[in-house]
């Protein structure tokens, strides 16, 4: 690979560097559609994009140089001095000489591009063969930016512009501050590199040497840096005229002096910025001022709407951290006896794990306690078809219970304790927001901010899940199999016993009265039993309502603590995307 392509590589990598600075600015835009801002400096990120892409599609082509400015600069003259030819364009008194851009070009194919994006009806061309300028760049001759037909044709020398890569700004020596034409070049030479701007003072031939120098030179460039906001280290004074074949003097309007630039600003074009090795570095540089300026547009936006923003945003953490705590107190004051549920699904758990006669049993009072709960219900709520039909759903396994209102109901308790916070601070975070230029409708969007059903879905998901873990945890530790070996052994203890007997009896041929059958199944009964009671004991002192609901408000409180609705919610999104707005520093 030699050294072009090699530079070609560098540069081409960089641009889509640049390019994607540019689209990573405009999508965190797009991502903040309540902040006022947000739209119009969207809509200049996709503008500026368009003119990266438009350097892109011009590597390889001649540099265009775009000539601008009022009625009366000389741009047209300037253009055929610079090409070389005295009727490449139109000159003269009447006004506009140019009604269309016009590109002067050795082939048509350095313009092809330009007929593409303006329309063969919004261009002319002009292709000379002759030495000059036009040699190595592309010309454009612009129409007056004060002319008749100023509505016309400021649109097109605007997309001309984009389409440019140095500007020539070409100002009459006198009358150079014209604060209109000024005016209309600051919206335009805040796209390009310093180096690609280029002021020229025409008809310096008509001043004195002197106070052209001295006086008219220096005060020009700082009366238009200052309106450009920048400096301005291309300044050149010329006599465009000078340098046609034919200048075609009136005796009394012939050069005071010879002080002229015009060589000089030739020589900048052709053997600097028309070069083939410098066309690209000069592109790079008006694709990074294009970067530059957006992000300059959009930190001016920012720093005016920073504290206000950073101020809703700690409130809205503050906020939500109190609403969190105010939830779990809620949780906290609840009488944990008013759970419905528990005692049911703790006891449908153990049936699955435990084994042995005590499962058994265990099994049986699950379903029992299924059918009550049904039934209780059923006399307690009304509606009897309906809770008939949860009834013969619970007959059918032993599957946690699926009524489970009052643990719901349980669960909104936090909802309506987080909702009260946040609607009472609302007003103050919504405030705020308005003075960081959000939309104003947010006022009003309070509800819609919270999402009640989403919040009241989450933290009664975070609290059934805690519960229902908890459930879990305490089933598990009461089905080891140590308790169950020994609440069972005395029941199959009793049961091995008298099996033995009968078996022995029966292999002697004797045959055991009933009375010892009756005497063995009371004796087993009582020890079932007996176990049962025990084990319901060490359930209530290990697995009842009061220390499941600690423990669950406990695993609850360290998920409470970690849930963020509004500072992870589309709003949150937002004010996030807003701040992503501030780049580091390179």
């Amino acid at each position: 690979m030699n050294r072009a392509s090699d530079n070609r590589l560098r540069a081409m990598a960089e641009l889509e560097h640049i390019k994607n600075d540019i689209r990573i600015a405009q999508r965190r835009l797009e991502a903040i559609p309540d902040w006022i801002p947000a739209n119009a400096l969207a809509g200049l990120a996709g503008k500026i994009l368009g003119m990266a892409n438009n350097v892109e599609s011009r590597v390889g082509r001649k540099l265009v140089v775009t000539l601008i400015g009022p009625s009366g600069s000389g741009k047209s003259t300037l253009v055929n001095a610079l090409a070389g030819a005295d009727d490449l364009t139109s000159v003269g008194i009447d006004r506009p000489t140019t009604s269309r851009p016009l590109a002067v070009c050795t082939a048509y194919s350095d313009v092809s591009q330009l007929v593409d994006r303006l329309g063969k009806e919004n261009l002319d061309i002009q292709v000379t063969p002759r030495s000059g300028a036009a040699e190595n760049l592309v010309l454009i001759d612009t129409p007056d930016t004060d002319s008749v037909e100023q509505a016309h044709h400021l649109p097109i020398i605007q997309e001309v512009v984009f389409l440019s890569d140095v500007l020539l700004c070409v100002f009459d020596v006198e009358n150079p501050k014209r604060l209109d034409h000024a005016d209309f070049l600051t919206t335009l030479v805040q796209y390009f590199d310093g180096d690609s701007i280029i002021a020229v003072l025409n008809k310096c031939d008509r001043q004195s040497e002197t106070e052209l120098k001295d006086a008219i030179g220096p005060d020009f460039q700082r009366y238009i840096g200052q309106a450009w906001g920048r400096p301005v280290t291309r300044l050149f004074c010329i006599s465009a005229r000078s340098h046609l074949a034919d200048p075609d003097w009136a005796d009394t309007a012939r050069p005071r002096h010879g002080f002229d630039q015009f060589s000089a600003l030739k020589r900048l074009l052709l053997e600097q910025l028309g070069l083939p090795a410098a066309v690209m570095d000069r592109r790079l540089d008006n694709a990074r001022q294009l970067r530059d300026f957006l992000s300059a547009a959009i930190q001016e936006e920012v720093e005016k709407d920073n504290t206000p923003m950073q101020a809703a945003a700690r409130r809205m953490r503050e906020v939500e951290k109190r609403a969190v705590e105010n939830a779990l107190t809620a949780l906290q004051d609840h009488d944990p006896h008013r759970l419905p549920g528990v005692t049911v699904d703790v006891y449908a758990k153990l049936a699955q794990r435990w084994m042995g006669p005590v499962g058994w049993l265990i099994a049986a009072w699950a379903r029992w306690l299924l059918i009550g709960g049904g039934i209780s219900r059923m006399l307690r709520y009304g509606r009897p078809i309906r809770r008939l039909s949860g009834l013969a759903a619970s007959l059918k396994g032993l599957a946690p219970s699926e009524d489970t209102e009052g643990d719901r109901a349980q669960a909104q308790l936090p909802l309506q304790a987080y909702r009260n916070v946040f609607l009472r601070n609302w007003t103050e975070i919504s405030e705020l927001l308005v003075r960081a230029r959000f939309d104003p409708a947010l006022r009003n969007d309070g509800e819609t901010v919270m999402k009640e059903r989403q919040v009241g879905e989450e933290l009664s998901m975070i609290w059934l899940e805690a519960l229902e873990t908890e459930v879990e945890a305490s089933s598990r530790r009461l089905s080891n199999l140590g308790l169950q070996f020994l609440f069972n052994v005395p029941v199959l203890a009793a049961l091995v016993h008298v099996g033995w007997i009968t078996a022995k009896e029966y292999v002697a041929g004797s045959y055991l009265p009933v009375d010892f059958f009756v005497h063995a199944l009371v004796t087993l009964a009582i020890l079932l039993f007996l176990c049962f009671f025990l084990f319901q004991a060490l359930v209530r002192l290990f697995a009842g309502k009061e220390r499941i609901f600690s423990r669950a408000l406990k695993r609850c409180s360290g998920r409470a603590a970690r849930y963020r609705p509004l500072t992870t919610g589309a709003l949150a999104g937002q004010i996030e995307s807003f701040f992503e707005l501030s780049p580091p520093p390179r």
